[in-house]
């Protein structure tokens, strides 16, 4: 799902509340939900959703980088290969005494 239909799901469902308490309303926002979640007492229904969405999100932001340096290093080596191979031939060939 997406983030923002989650939190839409989210702000529907603290409408619906019967009597809603100030103090029990549902609070929706990712970055808020970040730093309430604890290991020992998980979120539950739809703030669960909106944690993992957000943390899944975060995830896919990170990805980008290394895999760009990985295709920026790839894409050298045939460079490095032919200019270490010219390098090696031009040695040879001093040795040689061409």
């Amino acid at each position: 799902m997406n983030l923002r239909e989650v939190q839409a799901a989210c702000v529907e469902e603290g409408n619906r509340e019967i009597e809603p308490i100030k103090d029990a309303l549902l609070i929706c926002e990712p970055a808020q939900l970040a730093e309430i979640e604890r290991p020992n007492e998980p979120l539950k229904g739809v703030q669960a959703q909106i944690a993992a969405t957000q943390r899944d999100l975060s995830d896919s932001e990170s990805w980008p980088t290394p895999v760009a340096v990985a295709i920026l290093f790839f894409s050298c080596v045939p460079w490095v290969w032919y200019f270490l191979l010219r390098r090696i031939s031009e040695l040879r060939d001093a040795i040689i005494g061409k």
